[in-house]
Order: structure tokens, then C-alpha cells, then sequence
């Protein structure tokens, strides 16, 4: 099964990274193909805080999957520089929609 999966974590992010993280693991040993990841809302402060940003980037080239944070989440947040340098591409809605047409499934991890 082919998923698109978007992360959109509330204010209590580290819980929601740690779920994400055990998750998109689970999917993958079961054969699930992930077609990509989509870092929206708080869930931004994931990928630009030290510990959690290498986790991902080690999970990325382990299941070589396909990983955007919203650049517009990173504005807001105030960001936007912080996901560039540590090798996180941004981009905006677009690469959700065309993940959610290519996916059989779209989740919505909070």
C-alpha cells in the first residue's frame, strides 16, 4: 500500500515525533511503501531542533523516502533558515497534493 503521510503535531511536538518516528517504521517493515512525509504545522520544530532533526535525516537515508517541512509552517514559526541549513527541503502544499494523488492512503499524524 502506498501511503502519504503528513505530520501536523500540536504543541507537544516530542510526543508527536517519537509516535511518527515508530509509525513510519512500522509501515515500512511491514512492506508499506511511504511516498512521502509532509512536516506541517508545529510538527516543523522537528526537523530544526538538533536531536530530532538527525533522526530524521538517519530515518531518510535508511528508507530512502521523500521528506518536505512546509515553508510556510516555517515562516510562521520563524524557521524558515533553520530547516535549510540542516538539509530539510521546503516546500509548500504542492508536494502534499501530488503525494496524496499518487498514495492509496493519506494519514494525518497529530
Amino acid at each position: 500500500m502506498k501511503l502519504a503521510i503528513m505530520i501536523n503535531a500540536q504543541d507537544d511536538w516530542q510526543q508527536t515525533n517519537a509516535h511518527a518516528m515508530a509509525l513510519l517504521d512500522a509501515f515500512v517493515q511491514n512492506n508499506h511503501e511511504i511516498v512521502g512525509v509532509f512536516f506541517y504545522g508545529r510538527s516543523v520544530n522537528m526537523v530544526t531542533q538538533q536531536d530530532t532533526s538527525r533522526q530524521w535525516l538517519n530515518w531518510i537515508d535508511q528508507n530512502h523516502t521523500s521528506v518536505v517541512v512546509c515553508s510556510t509552517m516555517l515562516t510562521q514559526e520563524q524557521l524558515t533558515t533553520d530547516a535549510e541549513n540542516l538539509g530539510f527541503p521546503v516546500a509548500g502544499m504542492a508536494a502534499w497534493v501530488n503525494w496524496c494523488q499518487q498514495a492509496d492512503r493519506i494519514m494525518e499524524l497529530t
